[in-house]
Formats: structure tokens, C-alpha cells, sequence
């Protein structure tokens, strides 16, 4: 949980090259996250469901899953929830992940207020994830929800 201050490197709800058994969570109140923040793992697996909570504080990015490279794949075995409520994100938020990995479950981003200075995607950032917004593996759906936002 971050509920003040600031912290100048991205948040990780999983590990870094380091696979997660069971769920993740990460609510943030207050203060300020410079750089991004993942609700998965750093080149990294997680066997649940990633859970990310803003009602507070400024980030940068959001996404709901983790962070791979050219390489290596962070992948998500459960589903992930993005939930923003009166934060502020100078970047977008994604409900997938960043580069490489997906979720195997769904992907829900659910905005009811605050401020969003770039964009919402429902899947991830250069990781692809499904076709027409269902998992292909899965069936799983994407799913978004915005209402109360401020697009400056």
C-alpha cells in the first residue's frame, strides 16, 4: 500500500525475475509514484489475479499486468483489475501488460473519477492480448467502464 510520499522508481506488485504463487495487490491513497506501476511482476509470472487501486495520489503509467522484454514474457494466470477513482495519472492506463505478457483471465479497467492525461486501453502496451476484445485461449473478455474523468 502507498499512502504518502514519494517514490521515484516503478512499483511492482509480483517480483522482479522472480514468479509469484497466488494474487497481487497494490492500493495506492496518496503521494506519488514517478515512474510506473504494475500490478504484476518484472520479467516475472504471477499464478492469480493482479489487483491495482488508485483513490489517491499521482502516478505515471498504470497497468493491471506486468513488465516483460524482448524475451522474456510476465505473464498474469489469473485475471486483472484496474481500478482508478480520484488519482491522477499523467500517463495512460492499460489493464494488460507492458511489452510482453498477458493475462489468462480477463482484463477489467474501471475509471470513476480523477484525471487521465494520456489514454485507457483495456489491453496492454506493445503485448498483445486478444482478438475483438476476448481472449483467444480463454474466451475471457476485456472490459472497460469510465465515467466521472477529467481528460485535460
Amino acid at each position: 500500500n502507498i499512502k504518502g510520499g514519494t517514490v521515484t522508481q516503478d512499483v511492482f506488485g509480483g517480483g522482479e525475475a522472480a514468479n509469484v504463487a497466488g494474487s497481487t495487490a497494490i492500493n495506492v491513497t496518496s503521494g506519488t509514484v514517478s515512474r510506473d506501476l504494475y500490478g504484476g511482476g518484472a520479467l516475472a509470472d504471477v499464478t492469480g489475479n493482479t489487483v491495482v487501486s488508485l483513490t489517491g495520489g499521482t502516478v505515471n503509467n498504470v497497468y493491471g499486468g506486468g513488465l516483460g522484454d524482448a524475451s522474456t514474457a510476465a505473464l498474469i494466470n489469473g485475471g486483472t483489475t484496474v481500478t482508478l477513482n480520484g488519482s491522477v495519472v499523467k500517463g495512460s492506463v492499460f489493464g494488460c501488460n507492458n511489452v510482453n505478457g498477458k493475462p489468462v483471465g480477463g482484463a477489467s479497467v474501471t475509471v470513476t473519477g480523477g484525471t487521465i492525461n494520456d489514454n485507457v486501453y483495456g489491453g496492454g502496451n506493445k503485448a498483445a492480448y486478444s482478438v475483438y476484445g476476448y481472449n483467444t485461449s480463454t474466451g475471457a473478455p476485456i472490459t472497460s467502464e469510465l465515467s466521472g474523468i477529467t481528460f485535460p
